[in-house]
């Protein structure tokens, strides 16, 4: 679990693109992995970049660049 809790703090800063509109929960790939974030702000459409400003075991927070 601490393994777990590690790699998702790194993935704080990192920037991905929008495979699932957030509305505000959606899918996004960031380095070849997939992953499942709550966006900040509303809505955010396929193919926008976002940046990880949040994450821990339970969720991954996002923000449109």
């Amino acid at each position: 679990e601490e393994q777990e809790r590690r790699a998702r703090l790194a993935l704080v800063g990192k920037e991905g693109k929008v495979l699932r509109d957030l509305r505000p929960v959606g899918l996004v790939e960031m380095d070849g992995q997939r992953y499942e974030v709550l966006s900040e702000t509303t809505f955010v459409p396929v193919g926008e970049t976002i940046r990880v400003t949040q994450a821990d075991l339970m969720q991954i927070k996002v923000r449109r660049v």
